[in-house]
């Protein structure tokens, strides 16, 4: 893990000594985007320390400006050892995301603590399960203490709620386990949304013609190149058809991985866009003719929250087991390879059925509140109230 910052973002500064003191800690760039959506409604009534490793540090610097040397760590271990990190926090919210690293750390310094209440804050379905797994995992190998699990998990939604509870069941009480998806409270709001796509569209320069985002996962990950180059000729026909195609690699893939995917579609008559660090949420507030992720991806949430044609591509030879909850309710559209370009082209028509019913089933299934963060701050400051 390259560097690790440690700061009190700009709206927690504060020289009360008797705030309850809260630890926030992130790595993967969605779970920071959770994170710190979460901050702002704490103001005020904590004392905010932000540890940020990997990503997360891109994540929290666009967001509020550089951080200056002095608050710069090369490891984990050095950063949460500092004087910046209190020694009993009253809550420590932990948005590792299926980092291991931070964890261990995390749990090092705080596991057993009298009084510091852990939060499990998660932005996907894979990561609440495997979050909630390492504390489970931690308590075995500490078989001669008391079990320490979570004091409350924020799953983002009803069903990553019910798959936590049936999975822990016994474990994790289920009073515990809230729903929220701060991350996705944006797209409650529509100016925001204007303002994201103006910001992408202005970004990439593409002029008239319509979007359309590909999110592949990282290459060593369910065979991530050998899936784009089943799908490559599904984006030729849509680039053929009037369509920028926008490229976006994984945060966390190699440097040079994006040049590698670039290839296989320019074999196939696509000149994809280079996004760089633009953020997803920016991509698919621009990219109105759709998005198609090549995993389960947080790519996904955004663009059915954003209400974009949504597919999660799937490679002609394999199963999906089980099936992502996006799929179930409807919301987004499961395809293989040699399905996409009509089913893509087909729903940028006005009035297509199939659109249509993607809509329906994103609005029933994920309705927008845009309150999460709220939720959140509220169940945090409790904590902090039971020490």
């Amino acid at each position: 893990m390259a560097e690790v910052i440690v700061i009190s973002p700009p709206f927690s500064e504060s020289t009360d000594d008797h705030l309850p003191k809260v630890v926030c800690a992130a790595v993967h760039p969605g779970a920071a985007e959770t994170a710190f959506q979460v901050l702002p409604y704490l103001a005020g009534k904590v004392a905010i320390t932000v540890v940020a490793a990997g990503c997360a540090v891109d994540t929290y610097e666009g967001l509020y400006g550089p951080v200056s040397t002095e608050e710069r760590y090369e490891s984990v271990a050095e950063a949460l050892n500092s004087e910046r990190v209190p020694k009993d926090p009253a809550v420590v919210v932990d948005t590792v995301a299926n980092e291991s690293g931070l964890h261990v750390e995390l749990s090092k310094k705080y596991r057993g603590v009298k009084g510091v209440k852990r939060v499990i804050l998660s932005d996907s379905y894979t990561a609440t399960p495997l979050d909630v797994q390492r504390y489970r995992d931690d308590d075995k190998e500490h078989e001669d203490q008391e079990p320490c699990p979570p004091d409350l998990v924020v799953a983002i939604d009803r069903y990553d709620q019910a798959n936590v509870a049936k999975l822990f069941a016994g474990y994790l009480r289920a009073d515990r386990i809230i729903r929220a998806a701060p991350a996705f409270d944006y797209a409650a709001n529509r100016s925001e949304l204007a303002r994201l796509e103006k910001v992408g569209l202005d970004a990439l320069q593409t002029g008239s013609r319509p979007l359309f985002a590909v999110f592949p996962t990282i290459m060593g990950e369910v065979d991530a190149l050998r899936l784009l180059q089943d799908c490559a000729p599904a984006l030729g026909q849509i680039a053929k058809a009037g369509c920028d195609v926008i490229l976006k690699t994984h945060p966390r893939e190699r440097d040079d991985a994006w040049e590698e995917y670039a290839a296989l579609l320019r074999d196939n008559g696509v000149n994809p866009i280079n996004p760089g660090k633009l953020p997803v949420t920016v991509i698919v507030a621009a990219a109105r003719a759709g998005t198609v992720a090549l995993s389960s991806s947080t790519a996904s949430h955004h663009s059915v929250q954003q209400r974009r044609p949504t597919y999660l591509a799937l490679s002609e030879r394999e199963a999906w087991v089980p099936i992502p909850p996006l799929v179930q309710t409807g919301a987004a559209r499961l395809v293989r390879p040699h399905e996409l370009a009509n089913l893509a082209l087909q729903s940028m028509a006005p009035g297509d059925p199939l659109s249509l019913k993607l809509q329906d089933a994103m609005n029933k299934a994920y309705p927008l509140d845009g309150n999460g963060g709220r939720r959140v701050a509220k169940h945090i400051i409790e904590l902090t109230e039971t020490r």
